[in-house]
């Protein structure tokens, strides 16, 4: 696992909490990763006062992959994610635009952050009108900048209701998906030219460091085995930075920035 800037004492971010997919129209987008993936899409709703709308394809670790979709730019332009779901949308037509990293003390991690150094913006509360009127809420902080290639943001749950109570926690972890089981997220791949670079961006701003590593037989041609820097999230799933080179998306997959990895078991309740 990751070791911490000696200036933090305790643990702050402990896995990866979902990736964040620009898509021009929801259902199709679903029924797209429905077929081509294996994943239901089971959830979503509307940030009403964020301009965008969401499905959501929830797995059984507590993480989930987040199809959204602009409903009114101009509100959308004023949010950090919004205005990177527009970008991604306007230069590449659908794609992956960030990810969250999920921190249960949030509102005591980014003032630390702050204090030593790090720019990333204060807490924000965001909400979901669910299709049956319940509210779901969070809070998330933002950096600087946000997307590909940039960095992930932080985010904490409100952990009730039909989506984030216990009882959907643990109905999450026994859903059988379409592709046949339930389904974690392993890790998410991040290329990018300079990984040293973006390595100390992410200890800078966030408070992680990455081990070197080497990168595994199943790195696809996006991805050069090269220069690998990986972190390992309490949840089990980790984030893996990489040498990258430009290529063109063409299938479902990559065009939505997913891939399957080796089967990793999942991980109990207790």
């Amino acid at each position: 696992m990751a070791t911490r800037p000696r200036c933090y004492d305790r643990a702050m971010v402990t896995g990866i909490d979902h990736l964040v997919i620009a898509v021009p129209d929801l259902d199709s987008a679903a029924q797209e990763l429905e077929q081509g993936i294996g994943l239901a899409v089971t959830g979503g709703g509307r940030h009403a006062d964020a301009g965008t709308a969401n499905r959501i394809a929830f797995l059984a670790d507590g993480s989930y992959l987040e199809l959204i979709a602009v409903e009114d730019a101009d509100a959308a332009s004023a949010r950090p994610l919004g205005a990177a779901v527009i970008r991604a949308l306007e230069e590449h037509g659908a794609g992956l635009v960030s990810f969250a990293l999920v921190d249960d003390h949030l509102e005591a991690t980014v003032p630390e952050l702050q204090a030593n150094g790090s720019s990333i913006g204060p807490v924000q509360h965001g909400t979901r009108l669910r299709p049956d009127g319940e509210l779901v809420e969070w809070w998330s902080a933002f950096p600087e900048s946000i997307g590909t290639d940039g960095l992930p943001f932080l985010i904490r749950h409100a952990y009730t209701g039909e989506e984030w109570g216990p009882a959907a926690m643990e109905a999450r972890q026994a859903f059988v998906h379409p592709i046949g089981s339930p389904v974690v997220l392993a890790r998410i791949d991040v290329a990018t030219p300079d990984p040293q670079d973006l390595a100390a961006r992410y200890a800078r701003e966030l408070a992680l460091e990455f081990w070197a590593g080497i990168s595994d037989s199943d790195v696809t041609d996006q991805l050069l085995k090269a220069d690998t820097k990986i972190f390992t999230g309490w949840r089990r799933n980790s984030i893996r930075i990489q040498t990258s080179r430009p290529t063109t998306p063409k299938s479902l997959p990559s065009r939505y920035g997913l891939r399957k990895v080796p089967t990793h078991p999942v991980p109990s309740s207790t």
